[in-house]
């Protein structure tokens, strides 16, 4: 495991708190949203049952509409309290860490975080 990883596992650990709240919860909503999505056509047409080609079209509509709220939600709840983070992040900029791993590290962050919400 590279610096880079442990050092953004360290930080998604010791991130406790209202941004890891909302980074978990949403991840955890946007999870439950897009899964009762999909399961949108098994409802509505049963296995063996021809569906209407305009009607299917509607339920992929429908489905494309409602991935939108939670991909909103992911990227709000990602941003939440992000001064400190970025303050954390400017931190070790000023420890010498470059922007590409500065921006690995933030991507493992938040990536811990949203991994422990959709589980």
């Amino acid at each position: 495991m590279s610096g880079r990883v442990a050092v953004g596992l360290r930080l998604a650990r010791a991130g406790r708190g209202p941004r890891t709240v909302a980074v978990v919860g949403g991840t955890a909503t946007a999870t439950a949203l897009l899964l009762a999505a999909a399961a949108i056509p098994g409802a509505i047409y049963p296995a063996g049952m021809r569906p209407d080609p305009r009607e299917l079209a509607n339920v992929w509509a429908v489905l494309a509409f409602s991935v939108v709220p939670a991909v909103v939600l992911l990227m709000t709840a990602s941003r939440t309290s992000s001064a400190t983070r970025d303050r954390r992040l400017a931190a070790l900029r000023l420890l010498g860490v470059s922007l590409r791993d500065t921006a690995i590290i933030s991507a493992v962050e938040n990536g811990v975080l949203a991994l422990v919400g959709a589980l």
